[in-house]
């Protein structure tokens, strides 16, 4: 066999499957190991491996894809309260956080207009404004720009009427004999 066996390893096609496989670092075992316990439904030692993983992405241009794939994991797992069998109780105020933390490494222009969404969901306006502003222009995202003027025009109408309330209430108060 030995004619064939330098032959085969000169052709590319079959070259690549007889080839042993190079060790995998560190990084991807750990983020494989956290997907994996969140199949088995084990969220609190996931949660603490992708955070990890997220910050060794941040750092380390090299392992920058396993960070981008732990944030947006994390931000969704806390955004639904589950990612795959995993369950937590849902917290926007965590999730808003991975996905600032993962505009700042991307811009996204979705993933900044789904950011700018939530953060109006919990109540963080002046970022909310930031991040639609980001996205319409930067981005071009349109709904971005009609979500920025809806929530400017609430935000007038708002402010109008309690305008109107205070001038109500200083003209009883001063038309009172």
């Amino acid at each position: 066999m030995g004619f064939f066996d330098g032959l085969l390893k000169k052709i590319p096609f079959v070259s690549r499957f007889s080839k042993k496989k190079e060790p995998v670092n560190n990084v991807e075992l750990q983020f494989n190991k956290a997907m994996n316990l969140m199949d088995n439904g084990d969220a609190e030692e996931s949660v603490n491996i992708l955070e990890q993983v997220a910050d060794i992405g941040i750092m380390d241009a090299q392992y920058k894809s396993y960070g981008d794939d732990a944030l947006l994991a994390l931000a969704e797992f806390y955004e639904k309260g589950k990612y795959r069998n995993a369950v937590v109780d849902v917290d926007l105020n965590k999730a808003t956080k991975y996905y600032e933390k993962y505009v700042n490494q991307n811009h996204d222009g979705d993933v900044i207009f789904k950011l700018a969404k939530m953060l109006l969901e919990v109540q963080n306006f002046s970022k909310a404004i930031k991040y639609y502003e980001l996205a319409a222009t930067d981005y071009g995202i349109k709904a971005a720009y009609m979500s920025l003027v809806r929530y400017m025009r609430a935000d007038l109408t708002e402010w109008m009427s309690m305008a109107t309330r205070v001038i109500m209430s200083y003209l009883s108060i001063w038309t009172r004999p």
